[in-house]
Protein backbone atom coordinates (compact mmCIF):
# COMPACT_ATOMS: atom_id res chain seq x y z
CA UNK A 1 0.00 0.00 0.00
CA UNK A 2 1.14 3.56 -0.47
CA UNK A 3 0.02 7.15 -0.13
CA UNK A 4 2.40 9.43 -2.01
CA UNK A 5 2.27 13.04 -3.13
CA UNK A 6 4.51 14.66 -5.71
CA UNK A 7 6.46 17.67 -4.46
CA UNK A 8 8.60 20.22 -6.28
CA UNK A 9 11.65 21.54 -4.43
CA UNK A 10 12.96 24.83 -5.73
CA UNK A 11 16.65 25.68 -5.52
CA UNK A 12 18.22 28.97 -6.54
CA UNK A 13 18.74 28.02 -10.19
CA UNK A 14 16.65 24.90 -10.74
CA UNK A 15 13.81 22.74 -9.48
CA UNK A 16 13.71 19.04 -8.61
CA UNK A 17 10.61 16.89 -8.43
CA UNK A 18 10.23 14.25 -5.75
CA UNK A 19 7.58 12.84 -3.45
CA UNK A 20 6.57 12.49 0.16
CA UNK A 21 4.30 9.95 1.76
CA UNK A 22 3.97 6.54 3.34
CA UNK A 23 4.70 3.12 1.87
CA UNK A 24 3.70 -0.12 3.60
CA UNK A 25 5.41 -3.41 2.81
CA UNK A 26 3.99 -6.80 3.82
CA UNK A 27 5.71 -10.17 3.73
CA UNK A 28 4.31 -13.12 1.82
CA UNK A 29 3.08 -15.93 4.05
CA UNK A 30 5.81 -18.25 2.80
CA UNK A 31 8.68 -15.77 3.39
CA UNK A 32 11.41 -17.29 5.53
CA UNK A 33 12.69 -15.81 8.79
CA UNK A 34 16.14 -15.05 7.29
CA UNK A 35 14.52 -13.08 4.47
CA UNK A 36 12.27 -11.17 6.89
CA UNK A 37 15.25 -10.33 9.11
CA UNK A 38 17.28 -9.08 6.14
CA UNK A 39 14.46 -6.83 4.89
CA UNK A 40 13.75 -5.56 8.43
CA UNK A 41 17.44 -4.67 8.83
CA UNK A 42 17.57 -2.85 5.47
CA UNK A 43 14.40 -0.92 6.31
CA UNK A 44 15.93 0.30 9.57
CA UNK A 45 19.21 1.19 7.81
CA UNK A 46 17.37 3.39 5.29
CA UNK A 47 17.02 6.11 7.95
CA UNK A 48 20.82 6.38 8.22
CA UNK A 49 22.00 5.57 4.69
CA UNK A 50 20.99 8.78 2.92
CA UNK A 51 18.94 7.20 0.17
CA UNK A 52 17.80 9.32 -2.72
CA UNK A 53 19.29 12.34 -4.43
CA UNK A 54 20.80 15.50 -2.84
CA UNK A 55 20.66 14.05 0.66
CA UNK A 56 23.03 16.76 1.92
CA UNK A 57 20.36 19.30 0.98
CA UNK A 58 17.62 17.55 2.92
CA UNK A 59 16.19 15.26 0.27
CA UNK A 60 16.05 11.46 0.51
CA UNK A 61 14.98 11.38 4.15
CA UNK A 62 13.41 8.12 5.33
CA UNK A 63 11.73 7.26 8.61
CA UNK A 64 11.25 3.64 9.64
CA UNK A 65 7.85 3.01 11.24
CA UNK A 66 7.72 -0.62 12.46
CA UNK A 67 3.98 -0.51 13.15
CA UNK A 68 1.36 -0.25 10.39
CA UNK A 69 -0.03 3.19 9.64
CA UNK A 70 -3.59 3.76 8.41
CA UNK A 71 -3.37 4.44 4.67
Amino acid sequence: KYRLKTRAVRFSQYQLNGFTGIVEYCFAKHAGDDFKHAIWTLAQFASFSGIGYKTGMGMGDTEFLPKPVQL
